[in-house]
Parts: C-alpha cells; sequence; structure tokens
C-alpha cells in the first residue's frame, strides 16, 4: 500500500472493501484522477476457486458499471502451477479482467 499512495500523490485516493448494492464487497477501488479501478485480491487455493473469482469480480463491474477489473492472486505454493504464471487479460461474462497470480517464494 505505500507504493499504492506514492503512486496517486494526492491526485486520487483508494478505499478497502467498498459496499456494493448487492450487499457484496470490492477489496480495493482506486479513484485515480477521473478513473476508478476496481481489484480483487485472492490467495490461491486451485484453479476453481480462481475461476470463482472472476465470477466474483464481474459481479463487482457489473454493479459499478465498469468494463474492466483487475484480479490479483498470491500464491505462495512451493511449486506453483506455471499454467497461472503468465498474467494476462482474459474475457469474462464481457468483461476484461487482468489477471495477475504473483508466486512468492520463501528462499529460507
Amino acid at each position: 500500500m505505500i507504493y499504492l499512495l506514492q503512486l496517486i500523490n494526492g491526485k486520487g485516493f483508494y478505499h478497502f472493501e467498498s459496499q456494493t448494492n448487492d450487499e457484496g464487497k470490492m477489496d480495493l477501488v482506486i479513484n485515480f484522477y477521473k478513473q476508478q479501478f476496481i481489484l480483487e485480491l485472492k490467495l490461491w487455493y486451485g484453479i476453481k476457486h480462481h475461476y470463482e473469482a472472476y465470477q466474483q469480480l464481474v459481479t463487482y463491474l457489473k454493479s459499478k458499471n465498469h468494463n474492466e477489473g483487475y484480479l490479483l492472486t498470491f500464491d505462495f505454493r512451493k511449486k506453483p502451477d506455471e499454467t497461472f504464471a503468465e498474467n494476462k487479460w482474459i474475457e469474462c461474462d464481457g468483461k476484461r479482467i487482468y489477471d495477475v497470480v504473483l508466486q512468492i517464494t520463501n528462499n529460507n
């Protein structure tokens, strides 16, 4: 969050767990100049949960009338699946999601 604060540097703001109209909560919303960015943050619990995260984010995007959102997943497995190692745009229910899986390794 320190990096994010330096990036928006008085030109915007962010808030956690914003309420949606259907009682859902978006993890992170960033308002920067006149744009709004919706991010869903997850831990890796397998492919099934990852696809469910897409649907969750699509629901948030629809509630805010946005076409694009971001999914950031933290993967702490010792041997991550290379299938999700690539950061890429995906299409889901007519919405674009930038899918980032951040592989965290402990070298100790």
